[in-house]
């Protein structure tokens, strides 16, 4: 009769160091790719502006779907991060950018952006940019950023 008390399916000592080391890989791994999307963002803006795209390709859409595998529009989606962290480094430099993450800087993004396309003045606008920027923190959950900002912009008119 065997044995049935569990104590065969209980990890050794090799198993367990296997899996601190797999962690450990598997959290540097994330951790480039939480820093990673400022340096995509930074490399495709320059390939962009200084129309480098056009040695191999006719345009820039055709680059980021042959060459990175990225559809145009998510291109621009990191292009807009980058610009919003340019455009506020008091609220974002890179270190926070980076701590918020690529999800939750879309959010913000899409949210500012949004704000742009606005019936506001600009004071009005660069207000509620402001406040957008003074209240969402990383700790925050993605839903409740992208909660916040839309009450934000369903008060506007």
């Amino acid at each position: 009769m065997g044995r049935n008390d569990g104590v065969l399916d209980m990890p050794d000592s090799g198993d367990i160091n296997e899996y601190n080391k797999l962690v450990s890989k598997a959290l540097q791994a994330r951790r480039k790719i939480e820093t990673g999307f400022i340096e995509l963002a930074e490399s495709i803006y320059d390939i962009h502006k200084k129309k480098l795209y056009r040695i191999k390709y006719s345009t820039f859409r055709e680059f980021c779907e042959e060459e990175l595998g990225f559809s145009g529009q998510t291109i621009y989606v990191y292009i807009s991060i980058l610009k919003l962290i340019t455009s506020y480094p008091d609220y974002f430099p890179k270190e926070r950018a980076i701590e918020f993450g690529h999800k939750k800087m879309r959010f913000i993004t899409e949210g500012v952006n949004t704000i742009d396309n606005k019936n506001l003045d600009k004071e009005g606008k660069e207000k509620k940019k402001i406040e957008i920027l003074e209240t969402v923190s990383p700790e925050m959950a993605s839903t409740e950023i992208e909660s916040y900002i839309e009450d934000i912009i369903s008060d506007l008119p």
